[in-house]
């Protein structure tokens, strides 16, 4: 029995993935964001007690996917298994929870950080009402802030994810080498499939090839079928203009480069020709 988890990055295509992709494959049983809830035991709950519970027992989720799966392959997807909080902890109780598997998969989708952080910001700037030139410099912090996640919610939210009214960005949590390179520790770096969105939006052929050979799917019909597909972000009620952050993006691209680099050179990604360095 194989399983294959996918942990984000959050903005970087999980929602087509989720809803038009690995729901439609026949041959491995998917548990995740978009499937039916009535049937599906990968829900807010579980993750919570995944990342958050103070009295952690891995044979809890570990019993639960056992009891679903009968010996089936499957595949798990939901981006809230990889936030900025708790990232090594969250890491090693993975770890623990899938370590009955010998057949075992990591795919990780990633972005060019300028673009997904600005993704990021836009989708966070709207829904918390903040609109101001200068946020996103303001909500830019270079460490790992602890959380109080799911008591941080409300009108009046003090925690230190929230940054004067709009949503704290952590840059070293979108160090993909470093990211990486943790859960390489914790699984090993030959199970992990490093996918980059600009692949999905410039060659969808070879993006979704890649992804069926890594599951290790032959199903043409779902191929066909889905590799015309458009990759859209979902609609805003509102849009930002980008024009008088592009300064900052640019800094924040250059931030990275060095270690984009690396974990290109590392990972075999040849990302510098999506402008990632």
């Amino acid at each position: 029995m194989k399983i294959v988890l996918h942990i984000g990055f959050h903005k970087t295509g999980t929602t087509f993935l989720q809803s038009k992709i690995f729901p439609k494959i026949k041959d491995i049983k998917y548990l995740g964001k978009y499937y039916d809830k009535r049937k599906n035991i990968i829900d807010d709950d579980f993750i919570d007690y995944i990342q958050y519970s103070e009295y952690f027992d891995y044979r809890i989720p570990q019993q639960k996917i056992l009891e679903y799966s009968k010996d089936s392959s499957i595949l798990i997807s939901w981006e809230r298994l990889l936030r900025p909080y708790r990232l090594e902890r969250n890491a090693e109780r993975l770890s623990k929870v899938l370590s009955i598997f010998d057949d075992l998969g990591i795919i990780i989708t990633i972005r060019r950080q300028d673009n997904l952080i600005w993704s990021r910001f836009q989708h966070d700037s709207l829904l918390f009402k903040t609109k101001y030139p200068d946020q996103l410099e303001k909500s830019l912090f270079n460490f790992i802030e602890q959380c109080a996640y799911p008591k941080c919610f409300g009108r009046n939210n003090q925690c230190s994810c929230m940054k004067r009214g709009v949503k704290s960005i952590s840059l070293p949590f979108y160090n993909f080498l470093n990211i990486c390179s943790l859960y390489s520790f914790y699984f090993n770096e030959s199970v992990i499939k490093i996918l980059p969105l600009e692949l999905l939006e410039k060659k969808p052929q070879l993006y979704l090839n890649s992804l069926f050979d890594f599951l290790d799917i032959k199903d043409p019909i779902v191929f066909d079928h889905y590799i015309n597909n458009k990759v859209n972000s979902r609609p805003l009620s509102q849009r930002i203009s980008r024009q008088p952050f592009e300064a900052i993006l640019a800094n924040i691209l250059n931030y990275y480069k060095y270690s984009n680099k690396k974990f290109s050179e590392k990972y075999n990604l040849k990302l510098d020709s999506y402008g990632y360095y």
